[in-house]
C-alpha cells in the first residue's frame, strides 16, 4: 500500500513578489509607477493567467533578461488586458495592443524576442498615462531580479 499523495500546483501564487519601478515619459511628462515584476522564466510564463481584475491593481511588467532569447507567456487569460511592448536597446514603445480572454477551451501561448519588456495592465492604462507608440519611452528599475 502506497502512501504517496499526488499534488497538483494550478499556477504560481500571485502578486509575485518583486516589483519595479516604471518611468514613462511622453513628450514633457513624466510619469513614475510602481509594478509587479514577472522576471523568472516561470513567472514570464504564467504573466497574468488565471488572475481576476481585482488580482492586478498595478501593471505586470514581464522583464525578459536576453531580448534575443524567445520568451514565451501564456495568454489563457480571464481578463482583457493591454499588451505594451517596450523594445530593447531604445526603451521605445513600439507596440500597444488589447488582449481579450478567449472562450475556447484551447491555450494560446505568445511568443515574444527583441524586446527589453512587456507591461500587462487594465485596459485604458496607455490613455491614462499617455503611452503612444513609437513616441513614449519607459525606463524599467529593480533591484537585482533573477
Amino acid at each position: 500500500m502506497s502512501t504517496y499523495k499526488s499534488y497538483t500546483m494550478l499556477h504560481l501564487p500571485f502578486p509575485f513578489e518583486r516589483s519595479a519601478q516604471l518611468t514613462i515619459e511622453s513628450g514633457k511628462k513624466t510619469i513614475h509607477l510602481e509594478s509587479e515584476l514577472a522576471a523568472s522564466e516561470i513567472e514570464i510564463f504564467q504573466s497574468a493567467a488565471y488572475r481576476a481584475a481585482t488580482d492586478l491593481p498595478r501593471p505586470l511588467v514581464l522583464l525578459f533578461d536576453d531580448p534575443t532569447q524567445q520568451q514565451f507567456s501564456k495568454q489563457d487569460l480571464n481578463i482583457p488586458l493591454e499588451q505594451i511592448l517596450i523594445e530593447a536597446g531604445t526603451h521605445k514603445v513600439v507596440g500597444i495592443h488589447p488582449i481579450v480572454p478567449n472562450p475556447a477551451k484551447g491555450r494560446f501561448i505568445q511568443c515574444f524576442s527583441g524586446l527589453q519588456a512587456v507591461i500587462l495592465a487594465l485596459p485604458g492604462f496607455a490613455k491614462k498615462h499617455r503611452i503612444q507608440v513609437q513616441k513614449t519611452f519607459v525606463t524599467i528599475k529593480t533591484n537585482k531580479h533573477a
